[in-house]
Parts: structure tokens; C-alpha cells; sequence
């Protein structure tokens, strides 16, 4: 059997935050599981904010454990937190001075609130602690290894990988992965330094299946605020915005003695997910989570992922020494935004399933083989052959035998005389028989005959295994029990006759005898007297004297019954000792044989069921697996097997034997349990006749036939690792140049195959990859029925997200028209600043013109005085810009330097008109023109400002009044209506006024 190599892994922790982080959390331990990894070395953990639940039936390997593998962190209620905010200043540092309005309890989700969101981490972050620790103690843990390495896995020196999955578009994972990115860094920063992976899912794959506007905005807009905060870490790390505390990056308190302060960004590496890919198709969304999934796999477990790290950590775009590169707009960024995609395929064919099928011909045959009739030993036929058979090994065993039986000599007086030599014959008699059992000649016989026994027991037993099989020789051995049971019971039969004679010759001899066994000298003295008197006085007239020649024939006759009561005790004594000590102890060595043989029909009849459930099951097809991910092969198993012993390739019953013969030729000298041994043998011996089905087309070789049958899948395969690509089509031709690429070929060959990874690598290389310019790499992996393809993209700028426009126009929409404070985890002034526009947008006066003109005309079919108030203040706008001290040619770019600016005199004035409007279809596209307003302010460097709370006081120092509005219900100099926000420039400082309307009393 060829060794199987050590698999080499490194310590990988799988953190899912949100409901996106749940679902591809699960998928990943789905396929580390199937594909056989299963190590405390893996750490799983999902964070949300919603319940705990699994679907009835679902899949046993993507199942967690609640309380360990899934933390729910809701259950609290933000309008408390607020509230009493003393309380909880860890929150209050963050929350800023943002209006708070009611918010939804946290029971079922953070309602795509980011900051909502966050506060659960805080609210339960010794709980997250405790997992968070947890887990760096199993992946630290010595122990863990050394069982790692015990189940023949080689352990990486390398430091552990932390794997952060979440969604930028919702409240939860959008929200939490700075926190968990950094609160694990700092945990392992002490023993070793993490390489922490971010796998963010862009809003694509949502707002494809989302009906409703608003919440597409929401999405979007979370998606933009959740970069921006990235980009501000980044913006720090290259030194073109200061660090707050002219060191760190991150420095947040979690707790009264917990805190985290860093100079590092969070993520060594983030990937940016869509659901579209480079080639152009369209996922859906669990697609998009199960091509996650999967490509995590293959550059976490198999070799692929090896190889994959070895050349990541040389990629310039994720170094900050590179500097950055500049974008279309002339900002500097990071170009630390990678993506990826995969595919995979199958054969529809089964090295287990072969395993099965061969392994269940094993078991038939050994099941089924046919028992034989033990060829007993001749001895063993009846009691009355075995007497014979030992007794007359050695003569001296019986002292005397008929021919050597105790006869009378010389004469006799009267039959007292002849009785006293009978009692000196019954003393040698009973001498003899008590010696017998001691007399080293009968115990080396007995020993001998034992002995043989046994021997017989063993190697019939051994031959019987080493041909027939253990099931065949457990009936034998019932058959030998059988005999041996049914011979101990006839000996004992035997025994028993021999001992009732005896008795019955000894009651004859006591009533004939003359001189009555006394039990004392002078008994028998007083008894002698008695009777001679009686003799001679009272029947000597009666009674006549026996001859000398009658005497004679008396004393023959009682000495031959004497002989025959001691050939009976002589036989009985026999029986007996060779029924209790070669008979008895022969079974009860052959029920000890019989129980090391025990549970192997049991064993083999599970195995046999496991592997028709094997057979039965379906081929590894699941739900969100499309069916171009399985390639049916030529062959399927069971002909592959079935042809190879046509062929004579494979001799199923010479294996069988040759097996039998390995394990068995030692009976019983076996160095473990019969059951266990034999199952090792089996996995062996199917193992190597593996190697006989040599017409076993590995997945590569289907693969590059160019036949009809595979040439749809084989497309399929590699267009579908195209990576789930999110920048845009048209982005600028250099930044596209500088980025870098790893492409991987995971495949693995069993040596049943008999093909080398370098044959297949060529195959590989000059067929399936044969019009590819960029071939991937080929990696040996111990996947032999699996191709993985897997591609991966690194150094794209922020600014080439493929809908960056969009997420930015939602953003605004949020600001401007929704007042969504709740967007950015961190409202705090200081941090606020940094968060800039990620994509520069330009406009020139012209077109500003233009398109307002437009909308004048569209509105004064909606209401034509509005129509006319919006033409009006355009024409206001064109004056005042020919008033400047230097006024601008309207076909310049808008730059927008100073506070006074005519900008913000028209944003003010068209808000005026239209936001007090009823909001209806046809004041939308006013609406997005005035989010559009937003955009170009945050680009040109002006930050928006936390608009006046209402029914505050009017402040003057930062507020300008565009309309009084007399109302009895509240007191004067009350805000009641905010019409634009403070406007504050990040570089200069300078700063613009908010306009509002405000209560008058007369």
C-alpha cells in the first residue's frame, strides 16, 4: 500500500459577521468537513445580532454549535443605551454628537444601521472576548498539534490566518469587522502575528434581488460609508492625513481594562466581492456565497493555498512601501483591494465508490466461502478408542492388565485364608490406582495427547483462515465443538458405567467375603473368634469341609473379580482425567480461539452496509451546485470493475488468500484483535487492487478529450473562475496594468491511476489551458477526482470599484435627503474629517446651468411657479458669477475655494424651493440634482457639517437664518427647519453656515 504524504496545513480561523458572514461561514466548514479536515486547528465563529437557527435537515457539516461556533450579540435596545450614555462612555466616544432619533431594538438584526450595529459588539464584547480567546488558545495550543501531527497532518510555522467575512451593505458585519479585525490582532500579537484576510461583499449580489428603492439606497450608501472608513485607516498608513495621536491608527477602549491601540491597517489583504464577474456573468446571491466559500477553501487546506501564500506575500500592492499609486482624479490611494473567483468540478465517479464496490466483493467472498469438514483426529472417534489409544501408548500406564492381574498361589485352609490374600490384592489394586494420575508416564501422555489436541485445534484453524476465511472457520469451529462436546459426553458416559461397575463388584465382593473389613485390630481379632466358635459348635454337624481343589477355584474366581473391580476404578479413573484434562480445557482453548474471532461477521456486515450506503448515496450533488460542476466519466465504477476482472486484471480471490495468508500465518501468535487486524488488511488489500483497474481516466484526461460530451462543462469550468470582479470595464489603462495576478490548478492523482503529477501538470498546461496566454500554475493536491481553478487579482484602486458612482450617489442621498446620521460607525468630529470623497466628480458651470434649466422646465409642468422660482434663481446664480472679481468662463471646471462662494447661495435657494415640496415622482429627479450638489462640495474638500438639532436655539455664530416663521407653539429663536448643513473645508478650516428657518412670536 503506498504511504499517504502528511497533508500540510496552517491554523485558519473562519469569522462570519452578519447574516453574509453566517451563511458563508457554514458553506467553508461545509467543504473543509467533505474534504476531510477536520482539526481544532480550524476555528469557526459567526457574529450576529440576529437568533441562532438551523433549518430542520440541514446539512450535518455546515451545522455550528450555538454558544461556541455562533454568538448572537443582540438583544439590547439603543434608545436605553443612549439614554443613559454615562453609562456606557466606551459607546459615547464614538457616537458623537450625532441626532438621535427612535431606533429599532436589536432583537432580529440591526435594521442596516451601522452604528446601531456596532453597539452590540460593545454591549456584549466580554462575551465576544471570551471566544475570541478561546479560539487563540486552540490554534496556540501545543496539544492540538501534536494530535494534528498524530492524524498524519504537518503543521505550518507560518503564522495563523484570520479570515474576516461580512457584508458592507447591512448593519451587522458591515459594522463590526474594524472591531473584530483589530480586538484579534491584539490578542495574538503577543505569541504571533496574525495575517488577517477581509472578504467584503459588495452590494451587487443584494440589490439584485431587492424590490424597494430606499433600501437598495440604504445598501449602497452603508457600502460607501464602510469604505470610506477603510480608506481613511489607508489614507493615515501613507501619511496623507495625520494619525489622531500622531502614532496609531486604531485606538479604541472596549472595556474599563481593554484596549486596543494600533498603528497597523486591519487587513492584511481585502477582497472586494460582486456578483459579476471579469467575463461579465451575473451571480446570484448564493451562488456569490458558495464561490466564496469554496475559493476560501482552496487557499486555506490543500496545497493550492500553500503556494498561494508563498506568492502573496511578495505582491507590491499590498506594501506601503510602494507609496500608493495615483488614480484618474490625481489622489493618492492605497492599491490594497483584491478580488477572487473559483471553479471547481467533479468527476461523477468515486475513488470511495470503487473502494466500496471492491470492498463489499471482499467481504462477500469471505461471508460466503463455503466451510469444510475438520479431518478430526483418528482418537477423536469415540471414548471407547481414545481408552485405547492412550492406554496402550505406554503398558506401564496400567500395572495390571489382564495378563498381569493379581491370581492366587499355594493352598488354602478356608475361605478366611482366601479372603486375607484378597484383601492384600484389593490394597496393591487401590495403591496402583492412586498412582496412576501421579506417574510421570501417564502425565507426559496426558500432556501429550492435550497438546496434540490443541495443536489440532491451531492449525486447522490457521489453514481454515488462511484459505477459507474467519466466517467459514467460526462454523468449523462449532463443528470441532460439536465433536469434542459430544466426545467429553460419552466419556463421561463411559466414566459413569465404569464407576456403577466397580460399584456394583465391590457390594458383591463385600456380601461373598468372609473376613469383613474391620476397623480395628481387635475387632477383627473378637470377629475371627465369633465365627471359628460358631463353626465349630453349632454348624460343624451341619457342614462339610470344602476341598483343597474347591478352595481353589473359590480363590480364582474372587481374584477375578477383584481384577475386574479394578479394571472398572481403572477405566472410570481414566475417562475421568482425560475428560478433565484433555477434553474440558481442548474446549475451553477453542472457545478462546472462537472469541478472538469474535464481532468479525458484526464488523463485516456494518462495513458492508456503510459502503452499500456509499453506493446508494447520491453523487455529492448539491442544492447551489449547478450541474456543470459534475463530469461523468466513460466508465462508471462498477464497470471499471467489473471490466478489470474480465480482463484477469483484477484476481479478486488470489488477493482474498494472499490477504488470508498475511494475516494468518502467525494463528494465534497476533499482536492485536482479530477484528481490527482484519479490517487493516482489507483496507490494504482493496487499496492495492486499486492497481489493477488501470482503465481509470483521471478528471484531467476527461477533461481535455475533445469530445461533445465534456466540451460545454469544460467551458463552464474555466470561464466560471473568472474573478467576481468590481472594478470598472473602462478604468484607466495603466492602473489596470499594475495589477497582479496568482492563478492556481489544484489536482491530485491516487497511484491506482498510475499517471504523475508531472504528466498531468503537462496535460494540463498544453490541452486544457492550450489558447490561454496566462497559464495558471499547477499544483499536486489529494484530490484525484476534483480540478480546482483559482484565480485571484490584487492592486485594484478604490476609485475603480465598478459602480462607485452609484454607492456615492446613495450615500449622499442618505445625507442630504434622508438626514442619516447612522451611516458611519464613528461620528466623531475628529474622525469625520478624514472620511473623503473616494472618486473625484467634476462639473462645469455650464452644465450646472444646463441641467437646472432642465428641471425648471420639467417642474413647470408639475407646478409652474416652482418652474419659475427654480429658472430664476439659475439666472441669479449666472449673474452672480459674472460679478466675481474674476469671473469664470461657464465651459471651467466648478471649483468651489471660498465660503461665500455662489454655490452655496444657489444649493441654499433651490432647497428653499423644493424640500418643503411634498415629495412625489416628479420632484425626484430635483432631488437627486440636489444630492449631486453634495457630491461635488465633498469633492472639492468640504466636509458636511451635523445639521442643527431641531427646536435647538438658533446659534448665529454658526447658523444663518433664511426664513422666520411666526408659531405660537414654540418659543422664539427655535430652529424649526434646516435647509442646508454647516459646510467645513478639510484643509483650510474655513467654514460655511448652516441655513435655517426659524420661530418667530410676531
Amino acid at each position: 500500500m503506498v504511504e499517504q504524504q502528511p497533508r500540510r496545513v496552517r491554523r485558519t480561523v473562519f469569522i462570519g459577521l452578519g447574516g453574509t458572514g453566517n451563511e458563508i461561514v457554514r458553506r467553508i466548514k461545509r467543504e473543509m468537513l467533505t474534504h476531510g479536515y477536520n482539526l481544532p486547528l480550524f476555528q469557526y465563529l459567526v457574529l450576529d445580532t440576529v437568533s441562532f437557527e438551523e433549518a430542520p435537515g440541514m446539512d450535518e457539516h455546515m451545522q455550528i454549535r450555538n454558544g461556541e461556533e455562533y454568538l448572537y450579540i443582540g438583544g439590547y435596545n439603543p434608545n436605553e443605551v443612549l439614554k443613559h450614555l454615562e453609562n456606557w462612555p466606551i459607546i459615547g466616544r464614538w457616537w458623537g454628537n450625532r441626532n438621535t432619533t427612535n431606533l429599532v431594538t436589536v432583537d432580529e438584526g440591526a435594521g442596516q444601521m451601522r452604528s446601531v450595529g456596532r453597539m452590540g459588539f460593545f454591549y456584549h464584547f466580554h462575551a465576544i472576548e471570551a471566544q475570541f480567546q478561546r479560539i487563540a488558545f486552540e490554534i496556540t495550543n501545543a496539544t492540538n498539534r501534536q494530535q494534528a501531527r498524530a492524524q498524519n497532518y504537518e503543521i505550518s510555522g507560518n503564522s495563523p490566518i484570520i479570515y474576516v467575512i461580512f457584508s458592507l451593505c447591512g448593519g451587522t458585519g458591515s459594522s463590526l469587522f474594524f472591531d473584530v479585525a483589530y480586538v484579534m490582532r491584539h490578542l495574538l500579537k503577543f505569541t504571533e502575528k496574525p495575517i488577517v484576510v477581509g472578504i467584503a461583499l459588495m452590494p451587487g449580489p443584494y440589490v439584485n434581488r431587492i424590490n424597494s428603492r430606499p433600501q437598495k439606497t440604504r445598501l449602497q450608501a452603508n457600502a460607501y460609508a464602510a469604505l470610506t472608513e477603510l480608506e481613511r485607516l489607508h489614507n493615515m498608513a501613507m501619511g496623507i492625513e495625520p494619525r489622531p495621536d500622531g502614532r496609531n491608527l486604531w485606538n479604541v477602549d472596549y472595556s474599563t481594562n481593554f484596549q486596543v491601540a494600533s498603528p497597523e491597517l486591519p487587513f492584511d489583504y481585502i477582497y472586494l466581492v460582486d456578483n459579476v464577474t471579469a467575463g461579465g456573468e451575473t451571480y446570484d446571491i448564493d451562488r456569490v456565497y458558495t464561490t466564496t466559500a469554496r475559493t476560501i477553501f482552496w487557499l486555506t487546506a490543500p496545497p493550492t493555498a500553500g503556494k498561494f501564500w508563498e506568492r502573496a506575500k511578495n505582491l507590491s500592492s499590498k506594501t506601503l512601501s510602494s507609496g500608493g499609486r495615483t488614480d484618474n482624479s490625481g489622489q493618492k490611494r492605497f492599491s490594497i483591494y483584491s478580488s477572487f473567483g473559483s471553479s471547481t468540478i467533479k468527476m461523477d465517479w468515486s475513488i470511495e465508490r470503487v473502494r466500496a464496490i471492491l470492498d463489499n466483493k471482499v467481504i462477500d467472498h469471505i461471508r460466503q466461502a463455503t466451510p469444510q469438514r475438520p479431518q478430526f483426529l483418528a482418537w477423536l472417534t469415540g471414548p471407547t478408542t481414545l481408552f485405547e489409544s492412550v492406554t496402550s501408548e505406554q503398558p506401564a500406564i496400567n500395572p495390571f492388565p489382564p495378563d498381569k492381574a493379581l491370581r492366587p498361589t499355594g493352598t488354602y485352609s478356608n475361605e478366611i485364608a482366601i479372603d486375607e490374600e484378597l484383601e492384600e490384592y484389593t490394597v496393591q489394586y487401590e495403591t496402583a490406582l492412586n498412582n496412576i494420575l501421579r506417574s510421570p508416564t501417564w502425565q507426559r501422555i496426558r500432556n501429550k495427547y492435550k497438546n496434540d489436541l490443541w495443536l489440532f485445534i491451531d492449525t486447522h484453524i490457521r489453514e481454515s483462515l488462511c484459505t477459507r476465511g474467519p466466517i467459514a472457520v467460526q462454523q468449523e469451529i462449532v463443528s470441532i465443538d460439536e465433536r469434542l462436546s459430544t466426545l467429553l459426553a460419552a466419556i463421561q458416559e463411559e466414566a459413569q458405567k465404569s464407576n456403577e461397575d466397580a460399584a456394583r463388584r465391590q457390594t458383591s465382593y463385600e456380601e461373598t467375603r468372609r473376613l469383613p473389613r474391620a476397623h480395628s485390630q481387635v475387632e477383627l481379632i473378637g470377629r475371627a473368634i465369633l465365627e471359628m466358635i460358631t463353626r465349630i459348635y453349632i454348624l460343624r454337624a451341619f457342614r462339610r469341609q470344602n476341598t483343597p481343589e474347591e478352595l481353589r477355584n473359590i480363590a480364582e474366581s474372587k481374584a477375578h473379580q477383584r481384577h475386574l473391580w479394578y479394571n472398572a476404578r481403572f477405566h472410570a479413573l481414566l475417562y475421568k482425567d482425560v475428560a478433565d484434562t484433555i477434553i474440558k480445557p481442548a474446549l475451553v482453548y477453542l472457545s478462546e480461539r472462537k472469541a478472538l474471532l469474535a464481532d468479525v461477521d458484526e464488523m463485516l456486515e456494518a462495513r458492508q452496509s456503510r459502503n452499500l450506503d456509499k453506493l446508494k448515496r447520491p453523487r455529492n450533488i448539491r442544492r447551489e451546485q449547478m450541474s456543470m460542476d459534475m463530469l461523468r466519466p466513460r466508465h462508471d465504477e462498477q464497470k471499471q470493475v467489473t471490466a478489470a476482472q474480465d480482463n484477469g486484471l483484477l484476481h479478486l480471490e488470489r488477493s482474498i488468500i494472499t490477504m488470508q495468508y498475511e494475516l494468518f500465518e502467525d494463528w494465534p501468535r497476533m499482536s492485536g484483535e482479530v477484528k481490527t487486524m482484519l479490517e487493516t488488511a482489507m483496507n490494504e488489500t482493496v487499496q492495492d487492487m486499486l492497481t489493477s483497474l488501470d482503465n481509470a481516466e483521471h478528471i484531467l484526461e476527461r477533461m481535455t478529450n475533445n469530445g461533445r460530451d465534456v466540451l460545454k462543462q469544460r467551458t463552464t469550468f474555466l470561464q466560471g473562475a473568472e474573478c467576481l470582479w468590481n472594478i470598472t470595464t473602462d478604468t484607466d489603462q495603466e492602473l489596470t496594468a499594475h495589477v497582479e495576478t496568482i492563478d492556481l490548478l489544484g489536482f491530485g492523482a491516487d497511484p491506482y491511476q498510475q499517471i504523475s503529477t508531472e504528466d498531468l501538470a503537462d496535460l494540463a498546461q498544453e490541452e486544457l489551458f492550450r489558447n490561454y496566454a496566462a497559464k495558471p500554475e499547477c499544483i499536486p493536491t489529494d484530490f484525484s477526482t476534483e480540478l480546482g481553478y483559482i484565480k485571484t487579482s490584487h492592486g485594484v484602486l478604490i476609485s475603480s470599484i465598478r459602480y462607485i458612482h452609484e454607492l456615492q450617489r446613495a450615500y449622499h442621498e442618505m445625507s442630504t435627503l434622508r438626514n442619516a446620521p447612522y451611516l458611519h460607525i464613528d461620528y466623531s468630529d475628529a474622525v469625520r474629517k478624514g472620511y473623503s470623497p473616494l472618486v473625484a466628480t467634476s462639473i462645469t458651470y455650464r452644465e450646472i446651468i444646463t441641467e437646472w434649466e432642465e428641471v425648471a422646465d420639467r417642474l413647470e409642468n408639475y407646478h409652474s411657479t416652482i418652474g419659475r422660482e427654480v429658472r430664476t434663481t439659475i439666472h441669479t446664480y449666472r449673474w452672480d458669477l459674472q460679478q466675481l472679481a474674476s469671473p469664470p468662463d461657464e465651459d471651467e471646471r466648478v471649483v468651489i475655494g471660498e465660503p461665500d462662494d455662489p454655490i452655496f447661495e444657489l444649493i441654499l435657494k433651490l432647497r428653499e424651493i423644493i424640500l418643503p415640496l411634498q415629495q412625489t415622482p416628479a420632484l425626484a429627479d430635483a432631488l437627486m440634482k440636489l444630492v449631486d450638489f453634495n457630491i461635488l462640495l465633498a469633492t472639492q474638500g468640504w466636509m458636511e457639517c451635523v445639521p442643527p438639532e431641531l427646536h435647538s436655539p438658533y446659534d448665529a455664530h454658526s447658523q444663518e437664518i433664511r426664513k422666520e416663521v411666526r408659531l405660537t407653539s414654540l418659543p422664539p429663536g427655535q430652529v424649526i427647519f434646516v435647509v442646508m448643513s454647516a459646510y467645513q473645508h478639510r484643509s483650510s478650516n474655513m467654514f460655511r453656515k448652516a441655513g435655517v428657518f426659524v420661530s418667530v412670536d410676531r
